[in-house]
């Protein structure tokens, strides 16, 4: 018996020695203390049940977890948070990028759609122009036609007038007839023989005529007033269309002016967001390991506590300075996109002057390329004068082998003149060639232009078109009202008066 109880001593210190090298020092002495009393009591008193126990306390400390799986199960969870965060991170910065692509898109439909609205705008108030210039010429010539009407109507009292005063005073010894009397054969007509003369009858002629004309000047007058009607109608709708496009238009571009850092602004929100439902899903998580571990680790998890708020406050801030880094990436993309567009601008006007520069350039070009061609002529004739001169000297004798030799020397030199000259136009008309080549280049672009002016000028030449028509129209209907025999006129309505 006692042997046994040395063996079951020695295994027991076996045991207490490797927990005393894996736990701390104080637990480990009092377990090896508190194993040996045991021990030594069940030993003592019954081997059975201190074998039972044994294999309780080896079981318990298999099963309870120790201090090194609480803090390994913290570090693992604590990595896998951190890679839910980076994960949720990649998919913010994705969205962001996305939302970037479509602002960049809206935009670009935004400057296009503004632009169309701006081109309809300078189309209608094209238009508007046209119509309103048809307007005034109608008006004007309906009041040259009612002007006309006036002095016609005015004539027409004048001869209602005379004719009054013929019959009332008639002048004895007058011959021939009033320029407004019928024709008569010896002063008497041949259904007034033998009849008194009425005075009604002149009267009657007149009036007929004014009625005839009254009438005319109110069909016209009421054409011309319905003509002027339709197009200030036509007028009200242009208008109207336009106003509606020019709020549109303003509309459109408090759009763009107000939603120029939409983009940002939803990206900023959208990662306070992320960072606000990441706190909380923190947070959470923090007070369920709070309640499960309060109790039995309070130091150990203050100090874990104190590590993940240091953890969560630099995820935060690297969160936050990557969104302020966005947002002034962002801020950079909008100031360079701006830059650009006026280096655009300032192109095109360097263009501009450019393309008027080069047009004077191959002015000058062409003048001087005329002169020196004329220069070229001049001194081929020269030469060609000269050349004659040597042969003939030549053919002379040796009399004159020293003016030869002197005309010999002018030769080679108006010849390299000649040279020089040659490649001189040459050059200038390399330059040219050049030049026509650029300037093509910008006059295919005013073709471009050209064309778009065209169909506008059609439609501003058929409105000139109807409204000259109706203008001609009027002077037609005058003309002819001008024209009109009024003598026989006022013989028919004399015949209807009989």
């Amino acid at each position: 018996m006692s042997s046994l109880a040395c063996v079951v001593l020695v295994l027991l210190a076996a045991v207490a020695a490797s927990c005393y090298n894996n736990l701390a020092h104080i637990v480990g002495s009092a377990v090896i203390f508190g194993t040996i009393l045991v021990s030594g009591l069940c030993c003592l008193s019954s081997p059975r049940i201190w074998l039972f126990s044994l294999l309780q306390s080896v079981a318990k400390l298999a099963v309870e977890p120790t201090k090194e799986n609480v803090t390994a199960a913290e570090a693992t969870e604590a990595s896998a948070r951190n890679e839910t965060l980076r994960a949720q991170l990649g998919v913010l910065e994705q969205k962001l990028r996305g939302t970037e692509a479509r602002a960049r898109d809206s935009e670009i439909a935004r400057e296009t759609e503004k632009k169309r609205h701006a081109k309809e705008v300078r189309h209608l108030d094209s238009q508007l122009a046209t119509v309103t210039r048809g307007i005034k010429e109608s008006l004007r010539a309906k009041d040259q036609a009612v002007g006309e009407c006036r002095h016609w109507r005015r004539k027409f009292e004048d001869l209602d007038d005379l004719q009054r005063q013929a019959q009332e005073d008639p002048v004895r010894g007058i011959k021939g007839r009033a320029r407004w009397a019928p024709a008569k054969k010896n002063g008497v007509r041949k259904g007034e023989r033998g009849r008194p003369a009425t005075k009604f009858t002149a009267i009657a002629q007149v009036a007929i005529v004014n009625a005839a004309w009254e009438s005319k000047l109110v069909s016209l007058e009421s054409e011309a007033r319905d003509y002027v009607a339709r197009t200030t109608d036509q007028l009200g709708s242009l208008q109207a269309a336009a106003t509606a496009l020019s709020e549109e238009n303003a509309y459109l571009t408090q759009q763009i002016q107000a939603k120029a850092n939409i983009p940002h602004e939803l990206a900023q929100q959208r990662l306070d967001d992320a960072v606000q439902r990441t706190v909380a899903f923190a947070e959470k998580l923090h007070e369920e390991r709070v309640n499960s571990l309060e109790q039995t680790y309070r130091k150990e998890l203050m100090a874990a506590k104190v590590d993940y708020e240091r953890e969560l406050a630099k995820v935060t801030a690297v969160f936050k300075a990557e969104v302020d880094a966005a947002a002034a990436q962002q801020r950079e993309a909008a100031e360079r996109a701006t830059q650009e567009i006026n280096a655009l601008k300032a192109e095109l006007a360097a263009k501009e002057a450019q393309m008027g520069k080069l047009r004077q350039d191959n002015a000058e070009i062409a003048g001087d390329l005329q002169v020196t061609k004329e220069a070229l002529a001049k001194t081929e004739h020269e030469l060609e004068e000269e050349t004659d001169r040597v042969v003939k000297s030549v053919q002379k004798g040796d009399g004159y082998l020293r003016a030869g030799k002197k005309l010999s020397k002018k030769y080679a030199q108006l010849k390299s003149e000649h040279d020089a000259l040659v490649g001189a136009n040459q050059a200038l008309e390399d330059e040219n060639a050049a030049l026509n080549e650029a300037l093509e280049e910008e006059e295919f672009e005013n073709r471009v232009l050209e064309q778009a002016g065209d169909q506008l000028m059609k439609e501003t030449d058929r409105l000139i078109h109807a409204a000259t028509d109706r203008v001609s129209n009027l002077e037609h209907q005058v003309a002819n009202y001008q024209t009109a025999d009024i003598t026989q006129g006022l013989q028919g309505f004399g015949v209807s008066a009989d």
